[in-house]
């Protein structure tokens, strides 16, 4: 079999999301043409789909020191590996990536809002370090010395702890990104809570550090089993929400997370309930 036989097959295997198995078809074209970089760019694309962050920084950073990548392909490479080396919390090399993708391809916007993106999270994890004085001393400051009288804690004198609420009006964006953590049974709980939520919000919380992958996952998985449901009222919700989806940072990237299968039965479901061909909203 080809090289470009094997290229084909493992497309077909990638776009049927058997990953796994267009993984190991385009490694078997690329020990076949080991200097094919866009077999390279094509795994590095599967190893993502898995969520291997390992595996992608392994295939791109072979491709980019073994193989002489067009312009297109390097950014392409340069790219995938910023993404693996942020969900492996290597901020500074990520940036690196992708300044140099940008120098390849100026007026990527995806490219240039991911780096917006990933700068803020830098400047907001630098602003969690607090500079703390050492001294060297031969004795405890007296404020950190035993009390000479101690006092009994009653448990009335205790605060109570309040609760988390379970629904939240205002949601964090840390707290929509748990949700995909929770059990089945749990889970379902907060299908519709996220259909109701103002797009309005969604559009505040991920206007600057972006769609997290992980609530958009579980976003098409709750909007998919209403629509599955007889329940139309929260149908204009959904569309607004997509909507205001694909307009915030890092959407392409999150979306890479989603199967093209639950991507077109969210549209078919959508085009049902709707008699509109919405597909091209996610795109």
């Amino acid at each position: 079999m080809s090289v470009e036989e094997l290229k084909n097959q493992g497309n077909q295997a990638f776009k049927a999301g058997n990953y796994r198995d267009s993984a190991r078809i385009y490694n078997e074209a690329i020990m076949m043409d080991p200097g094919n970089a866009v077999l390279y760019s094509n795994k590095a694309m599967a190893y993502i789909k898995m969520k291997d962050w390992h595996g992608t920084l392994a295939t791109c950073n072979q491709a980019l020191s073994s193989t002489e990548p067009d312009d297109k392909t390097r950014t392409k490479l340069l790219w995938r590996r910023s993404i693996a080396l942020q969900e492996l919390v290597m901020y500074s090399e990520a940036k690196d990536s992708l300044e140099k993708a940008l120098q390849l391809d100026p007026s990527n916007q995806t490219l240039r809002q991911d780096l917006q993106s990933l700068e803020i999270k830098i400047k907001e994890l630098d602003a969690d370090w607090i500079e703390i004085p050492v001294q060297v001393t031969d004795a405890l400051p007296p404020k950190y010395l035993p009390k000479k009288r101690a006092f009994k804690l009653e448990e009335s004198d205790i605060p109570p702890i309040s609760e988390p609420e379970r629904f939240p009006r205002y949601p964090t964006a840390l707290f929509l990104s748990e949700l995909s953590k929770k059990q089945s049974g749990e889970r379902e709980q907060y299908y519709e809570y996220v259909l109701q939520i103002n797009s309005s919000v969604y559009t505040g919380l991920f206007e600057k550090s972006g769609l997290d992958s992980s609530f958009l996952k579980f976003y098409v998985e709750a909007a998919t089993k209403y629509l599955e449901s007889p329940d139309t009222r929260l149908l204009n919700n959904i569309v607004t929400h997509l909507e205001a989806f694909v307009k915030t940072p890092r959407f392409s990237i999150a979306s890479m997370f989603i199967s093209t299968s639950q991507v077109d039965r969210l549209f078919d479901l959508l085009r049902a309930k709707t008699a509109k061909n919405l597909r091209s909203i996610w795109t």
